[in-house]
């Protein structure tokens, strides 16, 4: 079943669940041959439910199901759920949403990398403006308490009039169980842990809208062999969704983008979104930076895959930026 689907699905199980009586719709639903006979024994018998198994039911499924709504007196509900089906998120430029920059210059980092770091911020900052977002919230030198302290006050925003949040983390990170940030003092953050704060239930009014992220590369190492810094094995939760992440790139990438005289990749993103922010989606536009701003080192192999943004949850397929409608003057 197409994300859009299942998306509809989950905004309406509940709803669905209290209005159906799964017995009224049992000859429907046999003709329907959405489901194996023994599927349906499973549901009929309280061994399987429903709504946890009709996304699994092929790309038909959904279509299927509208039709036993309809047939069973549930139209009206049927066309509700038809015209929910949007497969984009429409960020309006008079309400995009909130944005936070955290940038930690950690003792190792190099003078480079803490100017880097800075331009980024500042280019970001920029460009997001340019947009429609507000200022954004900027905090430094942070340590994981205070990282995660601020993440939660931001994430628990009222965004009921918003359409979006945007969380800027730059810092290093590794690879360990999973993706780690570290905090100004070295100590770890497990990316779970960050991104648990802004699911469905502890972020009731960012549901249905894109949390995007733009994190550090998870390409560094770190030895989590004495215990001391090692992470915690936080799952992440079911209801995490509508989650885009971009890393920035790789420290190696800003020594051979001083070293070359090039724009940091910040200043090229911000180019980009101001140039095509009404013209592409977001993701086009957060690729053809990173295209550009690796296609800058040519002769340096290593450095020229562009980053595939990481999509978690349930997710629609593009971030499209609009101008606001214009008030009627009648």
């Amino acid at each position: 079943m197409d994300y859009k689907h299942r998306i509809i699905l989950k905004k309406y199980r509940n709803e669905l669940e209290e209005l159906i009586n799964l017995n009224d719709i049992k000859r429907s639903l046999i003709d329907s041959k959405i489901f194996t006979n023994r599927m349906l024994d499973d549901i009929w018998n309280g061994e399987a439910l429903l709504f946890e198994e009709l996304p699994t039911r092929g790309p038909a499924a959904f279509s299927k199901f509208i039709e036993v709504l309809c047939d069973n007196g549930f139209a009206s509900k049927a066309d509700e759920m038809l015209f929910a089906g949007v497969t984009d998120y429409n960020i309006s430029l008079n309400q995009p949403g909130y944005c936070i920059i955290i940038n930690n210059e950690l003792c190792c980092e190099t003078d480079l990398l803490k100017y880097a770091h800075d331009m980024e911020a500042k280019e970001l900052d920029l460009a997001l403006k340019t947009i429609g977002y507000p200022h954004p919230y900027f905090k430094t030198n942070l340590c994981s308490n205070d990282i995660i302290s601020i993440l939660t006050e931001f994430s628990q925003k009222d965004f009921s009039e918003a359409d979006s949040c945007i969380v800027i983390i730059l810092s290093n990170g590794a690879k360990a169980v999973s993706n780690v940030i570290f905090d100004n003092n070295g100590e770890c953050i497990l990316l779970n842990e960050i991104l648990n704060l802004f699911c469905d239930s502890k972020c009731p009014s960012l549901k249905d809208k894109p949390k995007i992220f733009f994190l550090p590369s998870f390409d560094g190492t770190y030895d989590f062999s004495n215990g001391v810094n090692s992470p915690r094995n936080i799952e992440l939760l079911s209801d995490v969704n509508d989650i885009f992440i971009w890393n920035f790139p790789s420290v190696e990438t800003y020594l051979f983008s001083k070293q070359s005289n090039c724009q940091f990749f910040g200043e090229v993103l911000s180019e980009h979104l101001k140039g095509d922010f009404l013209e592409h989606d977001f993701e086009k536009i957060v690729h053809s930076a990173y295209d550009e701003f690796l296609g800058r080192f040519s002769n340096e192999t290593d450095l020229k895959s562009v980053p595939v943004c990481t999509k978690l949850g349930l997710v629609r397929e593009k971030i499209i930026f609009s101008t606001p409608k214009k008030l009627s003057t009648h």
